[in-house]
């Protein structure tokens, strides 16, 4: 494990003044006992502490977060979790103090949120490189799964492309690759590491750059069955345990491993929860008789936190990956959702960032890995 991290601290960005917003330095030392001490955890596997006033709303947490790292665009796919019994996303519209627990430090993880369908696509080199930073480790964790082996090989042999450069047959053996972990312990063969070097030395022709190789690796790990899947545990009517999907196209529900349905957002008339239950209103074709008919589904969750934490990550789900415009208070999110809750969301949705005429705004530099 250690040098799989120290292997995957080699790659670097820095920003220019121009682009980097400079975090005050006010904000990280503590100017006042009452001041909240927020430690955020980065991808990269590096963190920082900052000290916020009291009444501080959380927005300023993240625009801190962001200017540190230096990611300035596109930077509504991510965003900070807190655990507390399970995940739960930082609320960017609340006072800090209000969603904060325990004692400090008080720790949160910058993550991606929101999974573009197309992260190959997304403009900015610095948030494609985040996005691969996460989706190596859920690989490697077991939490994202690539059934193939071989495809999982091609995978692995851009990320080693990426830091490594170019194939050296005499330094990239077997032996040398094997001390990089891409899967699960359980996975990690001596076949694996042949193949994944067997790949690596394919790529060696091409010639790629690490921005090449970090777009072709999202081209293949946004094929994957389970690619940005969100899942809450839940009960069914019939007391069976399901697990409950949040992806970019609907609700995906899951038996086990097994795909069993999946709710469209376009269908869904009702999202609503009471205590720790979820209702869904579906609305669907009765082929024999051709009438819309609309159908209840009823699920069920430890307690009244995780609910809400369900039904949240849901509506904005719908909000990122559905709408055209910003959804500002007072009005409802949308026709879709029959809320009875203020809650209203602060970003802007995944056709107005797809709008803007900005190009690779972002600047890097890569660490010599040779």
């Amino acid at each position: 494990m250690s040098a799989f991290i120290r292997f995957f601290s080699r790659r670097w960005f820095t920003r220019g003044k121009s682009e980097q917003a400079n975090v005050p330095n006010t904000y990280i030392r503590r100017n006042k006992n009452s001041d909240l001490e927020c430690r955020v955890h980065f991808l990269d596997g590096t963190n920082q502490t900052f000290y916020l006033p009291k009444n501080a709303v959380a927005s300023k947490l993240f625009e801190f977060a962001f200017a540190h790292i230096g990611l300035n665009d596109e930077r509504e796919y991510f965003a900070l979790q807190m655990i507390n019994k399970i995940k739960i996303w930082l609320d960017p519209t609340k006072p800090l103090k209000k969603q904060v627990f325990g004692s400090p430090p008080h720790v949160f993880y910058m993550r991606v949120k929101f999974f573009s369908m197309n992260p190959h696509q997304l403009r900015d080199d610095y948030a494609r490189y985040l996005f691969v930073l996460q989706l190596r480790d859920e690989m490697l964790t077991g939490k994202l799964q690539c059934p193939d082996d071989q495809i999982a090989a091609q995978m692995a042999a851009l990320l080693l492309q990426g830091e490594l450069g170019n194939f050296n047959k005499d330094e990239h053996t077997p032996e040398f690759i094997s001390t990089f972990h891409f899967l699960p312990e359980e996975r990690h063969t001596e076949m694996f590491d042949i193949a994944v070097q067997q790949e690596y030395a394919n790529l060696a022709r091409r010639n790629l750059t690490p921005s090449e190789t970090d777009r072709l690796y999202l081209e293949k790990v946004r094929s994957l069955p389970d690619y940005g899947v969100d899942m809450h545990k839940v009960q069914g009517k019939d007391k069976k345990v399901y697990y409950l999907g949040l992806t970019p196209s609907g609700i995906l529900v899951y038996e086990g491993s097994n795909k069993i349905g999946l709710f469209i957002w376009s269908k869904i008339l009702k999202l609503e929860m009471k205590g720790k239950k979820l209702k869904l209103v579906v609305a669907d074709e009765d082929e024999t008789n051709r009438k819309v008919v609309e159908y209840t589904f009823v699920f069920v969750l430890p307690d009244a936190t995780a609910c809400k934490h369900l039904w949240k990550s849901a509506i904005e789900q719908h909000t990122f990956f559905r709408l055209r415009d910003t959804v500002k208070p007072p009005t409802k999110l949308q026709q879709f959702f029959r809320l009875k809750s203020r809650f209203y969301t602060s970003f802007r949705p995944e056709f107005q960032l797809q709008q803007e005429n900005k190009f690779g705004s972002s600047s890097f530099r890569r660490r010599n890995t040779s």
